[in-house]
């Protein structure tokens, strides 16, 4: 059984660290542009796992739909077919919990993949900036009451971040970046695919299944919409900052 990670709770200088890296284009390599959808992959040094970053420009959907499309516990059970298991361990405060998920592999790659597991400290909440803003981000976290199962590889999530903006009157943007270690022997041409058909399709089927966010709260009257609290506190009156980009340069 493994040992339990110290929990640390993330401060604004990290949340604004996550965002300057969503928004940068320093060093990121263009891998895939079409159809309103990014995809670039970036070295990083000492480390043989390479970050990936997809930007999604949606229209007709609001930041706040898709970022309850991404936290809405009983919706992305509803939708999301990659999902084999899925439970919180532990909600440590309104904006922090520790997740655990198991994915499916699909057909196709059975035979190259096993199934993986990710056991997360996941942060997120609103932000205050000069538009609506929203950001999810976690990296792994081991916890003794989540030992590794034989069946999945444990993946090892040195950085995700989701970060949802406000685009015109009713679109948003999403800017996703993750560096994961999926362990275990990964073809190269997988990792090439990876970049260039899955990861289009993952932002497609996002900006899709936040459209219908609606409906399926209206179609479930019995589910009670999730409260979306700040992302962080400051430490002098508790009360959130304003996260203008000035801070980022």
């Amino acid at each position: 059984m493994s040992d339990s990670s110290p929990i640390t709770i993330p401060k604004k200088e990290d949340f604004l660290k996550n965002r300057a890296e969503a928004l940068s284009t320093d060093n990121w390599k263009s891998k895939y542009n079409k159809n309103n959808i990014e995809v670039y992959i970036k070295e990083v040094s000492n480390s043989p796992v390479i970050r990936i970053k997809c930007i999604c420009r949606m229209s007709d959907v609001t930041a706040r739909d898709l970022y309850l499309t991404l936290m809405q516990e009983e919706y992305v059970r509803a939708y999301d077919y990659q999902m084999d298991e899925w439970k919180i361990i532990e909600e440590i405060d309104q904006s922090n919990d520790i997740s655990f998920y198991t994915a499916k592999i699909p057909a196709m790659l059975k035979m190259f993949l096993s199934p993986r597991s990710f056991l997360s400290h996941r942060s997120y909440g609103e932000t205050t900036s000069s538009v609506e803003e929203y950001m999810l981000m976690m990296h792994s976290h081991e916890d003794s009451r989540v030992p590794h199962r034989k069946k999945y590889v444990r993946a090892n999530i040195y950085v995700t971040c989701f970060l949802i903006q406000a685009d015109g009157d009713s679109g948003c943007k999403l800017t996703y970046f993750s560096q994961t270690d999926l362990k275990g022997n990964i073809p190269k041409k997988l990792m090439s695919w990876s970049t260039t058909k899955f990861a289009p399709q993952v932002m497609k089927d996002f900006e899709k299944q936040a459209k219908q966010y609606a409906a399926f709260m209206k179609k479930n009257p019995d589910i009670k919409t999730r409260t979306i609290f700040p992302a962080f506190m400051t430490e002098d009156d508790d009360q959130v900052d304003s996260v203008d980009d000035e801070e980022l340069d």
